[in-house]
């Protein structure tokens, strides 16, 4: 999907991907990130990307992971 961006592996070799908060409609980033967090996802700490939330998924996953985002709105 193009709204998530793929991202060094973790320790164990699977695959991360990184999406900006604001592309899914929330208020603020607290918001998003406790939407992630509701559904496996965690706040995303770098200055390269900013304001990310991070899913380790295989890429087979992120559609329900994007419709489980929209429904957390």
């Amino acid at each position: 999907m193009s709204q998530f961006q793929l991202i060094k592996n973790d320790v164990n070799g699977n695959p991360r991907y990184v999406t900006s908060w604001c592309g899914w409609g929330f208020d603020t980033y607290a918001q998003a990130v406790l939407a992630a967090n509701a559904i496996g996802g965690w706040k995303y700490n770098t200055r390269a990307f900013g304001g990310g939330l991070v899913f380790q998924v295989y890429e087979s996953e992120l559609s329900n992971i994007a419709a489980q985002l929209k429904k957390e709105q």
